[in-house]
């Protein structure tokens, strides 16, 4: 992937909190003055929701076609979360298991409430952009971690995301997707890292049990300010090799800047 331009920028103020508000025309204003300042003239664009937009649920379902297949998942999740019915369901096939001597799909289920797409559908359209996709952050995170970017062995292996709020874990073995986790970051930063170990104690003991393997490495890639830091962390208390996201396996012109955009490139992967 070649990256032609990145940026982010802060919304200040009563604009937004964690909540983003798609019926407040002045923060739309000043989303399109900034992308003016930008001279971003793109006319489509893919949409990544944050999992505060899309629940993500992994699924063991039947081999049949995807229509049936997310008619299982629907029932499934209404089970599980008793999910609303007008939430919309897409599924991402992760490997075929064996259950009980029948072959059987994983898949990562994510639902998006319709209304919320129907939003960012006028919300987009009033930017002058058309959607091309909308992407989970989940999913497109795990696409991140392809052939492209995963050693080519059977190592277990954590990738951990850290993210302004939040601190999210896929746990892999070789290039096989096994478990995502995601705890919350606290204002006690020894809060925090008390979540994050306790999380990557039980992968090791997950990963031990399934395969006869330990962990054998964690990857870190987000906030920049914070990565190094937990990197250094986790050598020093847990004794498990660390080290930050190989970018350029990923991306042709990469610097470290990017570390905090790749679920928007595993959208457009």
């Amino acid at each position: 992937v070649e990256v032609l331009n990145n940026f982010r920028f802060e919304i200040q103020g009563e604009f937004i909190d964690r909540d983003f508000d798609f019926d407040n025309h002045e923060l739309r204003s000043v989303i399109a003055e900034e992308l003016k300042y930008r001279g971003i003239v793109e006319r489509y664009a893919t949409v990544v929701l944050n999992n505060s937009f899309a629940l993500t649920k992994e699924l063991n379902l039947p081999k049949t076609s995807k229509r049936q297949m997310i008619s299982i998942a629907r029932n499934e999740l209404n089970l599980k979360i008793d999910l609303p019915f007008n939430y919309v369901i897409d599924l991402m096939r992760l490997e075929t298991v064996l259950v009980d001597d029948q072959l059987l799909e994983r898949v990562l289920a994510v639902a998006v409430d319709y209304d919320n797409i129907a939003k960012i559908e006028h919300w987009t359209h009033s930017l002058g952009f058309k959607i091309k996709s909308i992407e989970s952050a989940a999913s497109s995170m795990i696409s991140v971690f392809s052939s492209r970017t995963v050693e080519q062995d059977e190592l277990p292996r954590v990738f951990l995301d850290i993210g302004s709020y939040y601190v999210r874990f896929y746990l892999f073995h070789g290039q096989n997707f096994i478990r995502m986790r995601t705890v919350s970051q606290t204002d006690d930063l020894n809060e925090t890292w008390n979540r994050i170990s306790s999380v990557l104690k039980m992968s090791d003991i997950i990963i031990d049990n399934k395969t006869g393997k330990k962990l054998s490495e964690i990857i870190l890639m987000g906030d920049e300010d914070k990565v190094e830091a937990i990197c250094q962390r986790i050598d020093y208390e847990l004794d498990i090799t660390c080290r930050v996201f190989a970018m350029d396996k990923l991306i042709a012109n990469s610097t470290s800047d990017y570390l905090g955009y790749l679920n928007g490139v595993g959208a457009l992967l």
